[in-house]
């Protein structure tokens, strides 16, 4: 991890992964997620990564990108799946999540999809 001071804001690029289970099933570890906490208290947020996926009983490679936004331990955003390789080639997975942290290392939550 690493973090600056830019405007009052604090930006971190962070280092983690994603454990999903599901409907998505893998582990994400992003390649780069930049947060930015502004003094409100309010965060923004970016992430990228490819992972080993099985969506829907559909396995291969896919490439994810989320955004979203957050205030104290509660988020909320969008994301994208696509790029996929072997039975997720062509796939496009789209939605929405929403979520809350509960600890320090560890968050749960809700995603809407739909694949295409």
């Amino acid at each position: 991890m690493s973090s600056r001071l830019a405007d009052g804001n604090t930006v971190l690029i962070i280092d983690n992964s994603i454990d999903f289970q599901g409907g998505v099933q893998g582990v994400c570890v992003d390649q780069s997620e930049f947060l930015i906490l502004h003094p409100d208290g309010s965060d923004n947020f970016d992430a990228s990564c490819s992972f080993n996926a099985v969506i829907l009983g559909n396995a291969g490679t896919v490439a994810l990108m989320f955004a979203g936004n957050g205030q104290g331990l509660s988020f909320h955003g969008s994301f994208a799946i696509n790029q996929g390789t072997g039975s997720l080639s062509g796939a496009q997975l789209q939605g929405v999540f929403a979520g809350s942290f509960t600890s320090a290392t560890t968050f749960a939550g809700t995603i809407t999809a739909q694949l295409h």
